[in-house]
């Protein structure tokens, strides 16, 4: 039972970019597909699904009655019962929701997504989240490489059953850097947004740092080197330098600050508090980041990164009216609804009916997941989701530098909320920062 509980949640971390799903009902919004309002199960979700199942009976097995009422009231006492308190409210906001087969989807997300928190911290085995890490890398790796295919040939391919469509430059509502009379593709790997790709990237880079100071600390003490420990230092290097390069080409300001931010501050602070190999590793990794920068403007058009400081060109200036729009819609519907919220994943049925002449395409979520809460949940939710957060921080693991990129990110997208992958990732980031019982921890 338990190794089958690790697997599945191996072969979970490692699929999950992968967007393979059956949209069971679709949705329309002015005769235009809603993306919003589609229903789908994802490929990855059947595997939650049973993996849940798993640990649930695995749990209850290897506990008598007793044991699981005293353990219940317990956790209720604890940081579990904001997690608890979290999903009420959630179900609670489905009663007054416009559109209730929506929230009840957007409920069940929430959900699996605390299931999967719930399951990394509460699994008990030996080094199981440094084991979790190195499969999320290596799915991060396999990501860039496929963006980095992208990027240089200019083009995505479709494959319907790996969840991958086909995007050309040439076509609107493709992403990519326009400067002069060129447009190039941004890199998507297999998520459905370059700033999704560079946000899961930008996690899984501060990862690779993070557990090059895990390995190099034993490598330091460890004489003769072990041969898995040498070949996972090379894996992690090889896994930076790629990583790395698919961030650079996801051209996402959002995944390049949050990035970017961490890792100036792991930088200064392994300085200021003397730490050695953390010292040595930041530094090596900083000439690679250097190294890579170099490379790229000696090899591509520096346009395609200054254009994207800039701001100044037609797709930019139209992707921050857009933003500023987003967020100036979002005003009206907290006014009507900061007190309750508009009910889980009802954000836009709620902006639609206050603003019923918008065209198909303004009816976009507001990039900041904050006050997506605010607006779905109300000042409770928000409050909730708030204090789940400091008390995470509170009780930190040695992963919580994760947690402070998405933190960064969700100030300026939506998708950590609103989308099944930023979901999963935020709740699997989650886990990672918080100290569990395990002494690994």
């Amino acid at each position: 039972m338990d190794k089958l509980i690790k697997y599945g949640l191996w072969l979970l971390v490692f699929l999950l970019p992968w967007q393979t799903r059956w949209i069971y009902q679709e949705a329309y919004l002015k005769d235009e597909i809603f993306e919003y309002g589609r229903l789908s199960l994802y490929g990855t979700e059947i595997i939650l699904i049973a993996v849940l199942c798993l640990g649930l009976f695995s749990y209850v097995s290897k506990r008598g009655r007793g044991q699981l009422v005293n353990d219940f009231k317990a956790e209720l006492k604890s940081f579990w019962l904001l997690l608890v308190l979290l999903a009420v409210w959630s179900a609670v906001a489905i009663g007054w929701s416009a559109d209730k087969q929506l929230a009840w989807y957007a409920w069940l997300k929430l959900v699996e997504g605390i299931g999967l928190f719930w399951l990394i911290n509460k699994f008990q085995i030996s080094n199981f989240k440094f084991q979790i890490s190195n499969i999320l890398i290596a799915s991060g790796l396999v990501q860039a490489i496929l963006g980095i295919y992208q990027f240089l040939t200019q083009s995505t391919f479709s494959a319907k059953w790996l969840g991958l469509a086909l995007n050309k430059t040439e076509e609107l509502g493709t992403s990519v850097v326009e400067f002069a009379d060129e447009r190039w593709l941004r890199a998507y790997g297999s998520l459905p947004h370059p700033n999704i790709f560079g946000g899961f990237l930008a996690v899984c880079l501060v990862l690779v740092i993070l557990n090059l100071w895990q390995l190099n600390r034993r490598l330091a003490l460890e004489r003769p080197v072990a041969k898995k420990h040498y070949y996972l230092n090379l894996f992690y290097w090889l896994a930076l330098i790629l990583i790395g390069f698919g961030l650079i080409i996801s051209f996402s300001r959002s995944a390049w600050l949050g990035f970017g931010v961490v890792f100036i501050f792991l930088f200064f602070r392994s300085l200021f508090k003397k730490l050695k190999t953390e010292r040595i590793v930041n530094l090596k990794a900083a000439a690679a980041f250097i190294m890579l920068a170099v490379m790229f403007l000696a090899s591509f058009p520096p346009a395609l990164i200054t254009t994207r400081f800039k701001g100044q060109t037609r797709l930019e200036r139209l992707s921050l009216i857009e933003r500023q729009a987003a967020l100036e819609q979002s005003r009206d519907i907290l006014m009507t609804s900061w007190q309750l919220g508009a009910g889980p994943g009802n954000y836009l049925i709620e902006l639609r009916r206050l603003q019923p002449d918008l065209y198909w395409w303004q009816f976009q979520p507001v990039h900041n997941v904050y006050l997506m809460v605010l607006a779905e949940l109300g000042i409770i939710g928000l409050a909730l989701f708030v204090l789940i957060i400091v008390f995470v921080l509170k009780n930190r693991s040695g992963y919580c530098s994760l947690l402070f990129v998405l933190l960064l990110i969700a100030l300026f997208d939506h998708y950590l909320w609103t989308l099944y992958f930023g979901a999963m990732l935020w709740w699997l980031v989650l886990a990672f920062s918080y100290k569990s019982e395990r002494p690994e921890d």
